[in-house]
């Protein structure tokens, strides 16, 4: 799903300023969502060991 993640961020930074993103738990059928800025994510994705981008309560 960060892959997913990455391409969407990507694609969004030509039309806005925030984006939902795919949440990347565990869990292989979710399909929730998480709304971020793209400074937001900029910063999660520019560390080394990017922690997962999941909701609350869902599986690592």
């Amino acid at each position: 799903m960060a892959e997913v993640n990455d391409r969407i961020f990507e694609i969004s930074q030509l039309h806005s300023e925030d984006c939902e993103f795919v949440c990347e738990c565990s869990n292989e059928s979710c399909v929730d969502t998480l709304q971020l800025t793209l400074k937001e994510y900029a910063v999660l994705k520019a560390q080394p060991d990017r922690p997962l981008l999941k909701l609350p309560g869902h599986p690592g």
